[in-house]
């Protein structure tokens, strides 16, 4: 949903159905992640910022949490798969960014790396882009 910085209604851009998760913007576009039904059915979604159909970006998605978006590509962490992912903002194949971490929970971005904590392990994760 979202609502005007002088107030007023909220406004639905976008329904799945299903738990939403996190989420984060760009320029054109709203993103976030679903849980699904079961751990394994989450997804990463986007929708224009003037609202309209849901684009899946990436599913299945073994419990998708944090999320940041760099322009490029949308980041997420996968906490059932201890995995960082990506994919192209545009859409196309969704790849492991960074692999064995330790329930990965919260993602940041900046201009050269990518940023993530690992709840278990309580560290603060980063890898160049």
């Amino acid at each position: 949903m979202k609502v005007a910085l002088t107030g007023g209604l909220p406004v639905t851009l976008a329904s799945t159905g299903v738990p939403n998760q996190d989420i984060a913007i760009d320029a054109t576009n709203v993103y976030w992640t679903t849980t699904g039904r079961v751990i394994t059915d989450g997804a990463v979604m986007k929708v224009p910022l003037a609202g309209g159909t849901p684009v899946t970006l990436a599913e299945p998605q073994n419990g998708p949490n944090g999320l940041a978006v760099d322009g490029a590509n949308v980041y997420w962490a996968s906490v059932g798969a201890d995995v960082i992912g990506r994919v192209p903002v545009g859409g196309g194949a969704a790849t492991t960014f960074a692999s064995g971490q330790d329930e990965p929970m919260h993602v940041a971005v900046d201009d050269t790396h990518v940023y993530w904590t690992n709840y278990w392990a309580g560290t603060v994760m980063a890898q160049a882009k």
